[in-house]
């Protein structure tokens, strides 16, 4: 494989994983790696002809297919609203198609770890995925991420021998992190933490009141983690890969492979924010559905792979990002105040 003849063809145009991996990338001067995504051409993921037509033009030689961020061609639906996971599979499929048709030479689809079976006790590995049912609030999305898996085993399987070892997929800890637009309610728990904390900081206010119980347990990873760990899998040796899913072949865990409690999590985004005043606790106000949860990432630890970054600094460098935002907005509405 050669680096500087590599063409990465991600299906979510300027979004959260395409910027990630820019900026793995721009961290590696030896790699050159260019970054293709549908952009202002026109791709249509549901619809075969559009894909095909996009496929051909571009012909990437390798594919990042993320299904972290919902639906291809949707915005995040409304609060409570079901997410059309029929489009998302329709858009997947396609581009596994076009990929196997046009001779692509490595894909790698990800997925939430929530994908894996609610009963199954924590760190839940690779060899516990499909042993017990989904989680009810999730089980749309776990069921559609388990049927692209399962089809990229198929792909492999059949067309291996000619494609090399071309259809991979990581299962990944809560993502957080700049620009990482959270969806499930288990993915939000960041994400609220650090804005009432912002907020009772700018306030001034003697007391917070978090929406979860402090006890509860959670593994996250941060959004340039799974850009690495996908473009990791990405490059790995066939045999290698081939091997450390065996006998299945199916994926791999990409996480930080510890829990934190949302007690801990507090206290640490406390000091990053700057809040002085107490924290109290209310579950009943925001409960979480049982998303406590972390992963068994050891094999993919043991091929060599491991987080850019260490929990407390992805925090800080996300909250760097929140207070860019809400300084964008509030530049923003000044400029123009009839959009406020």
């Amino acid at each position: 494989m050669n680096p500087q003849n590599d063409r990465i063809h991600q299906e979510r145009p300027a979004g959260w994983l395409s910027c990630a991996i820019g900026r793995h990338i721009a961290r590696q001067p030896d790699t050159q790696v260019q970054v293709i995504t549908p952009g202002m051409s026109g791709v249509d993921l549901r619809h075969a002809d559009s894909v095909a037509a996009f496929f051909h033009r571009q012909q990437p030689t390798h594919v990042i297919l993320s299904l972290l961020d919902g639906p291809p061609n949707q915005q995040p639906p409304p609060p409570g609203a079901p997410p059309p996971w029929s489009e998302m599979l329709m858009g997947a499929m396609n581009v596994l198609e076009l990929a196997h048709q046009t001779n692509v030479q490595r894909l790698v689809l990800i997925g939430d770890g929530l994908a894996y079976p609610a009963s199954v006790p924590a760190p839940k590995g690779e060899e516990d995925w499909l042993t017990g049912r989904f989680r009810p609030d999730f089980e749309h999305e776990a069921i559609a991420t388990a049927a692209l898996i399962k089809l990229c085993a198929s792909y492999t399987q059949d067309h291996g021998l000619r494609q090399s070892l071309p259809f991979r997929a990581i299962l990944t800890a809560t993502p957080f992190g700049g620009g990482f637009q959270a969806r499930p309610q288990g993915q939000q728990v960041i994400t609220i933490i650090m804005a009432r904390l912002h907020e009772a900081r700018e306030a001034q206010a003697p007391h917070v009141l978090l929406p979860f119980a402090p006890d509860e347990r959670q593994e996250f990873v941060y959004t340039d983690d799974i850009a690495a760990a996908a473009l990791y899998v990405l490059h790995m040796d066939d045999n290698l890969f081939a091997s450390a899913t065996a006998p299945a072949r199916r994926f791999l865990n990409a996480g930080y492979g510890r829990a934190v409690s949302y007690g801990a999590l507090a206290m640490t985004l406390a000091g990053i924010v700057g809040y002085r005043g107490t924290i109290g606790f209310s579950p009943s106000e925001h409960p979480t559905q049982q998303t406590t949860h972390w992963l068994d990432s050891h094999r993919l630890r043991d091929l060599g792979w491991r987080p850019l970054l260490d929990m407390e600094d992805a925090l800080a460098l996300t909250y760097l990002h929140h207070r860019a935002t809400l300084k964008a907005t509030d530049t923003a509405g000044a400029a123009n105040p009839k959009a406020v």
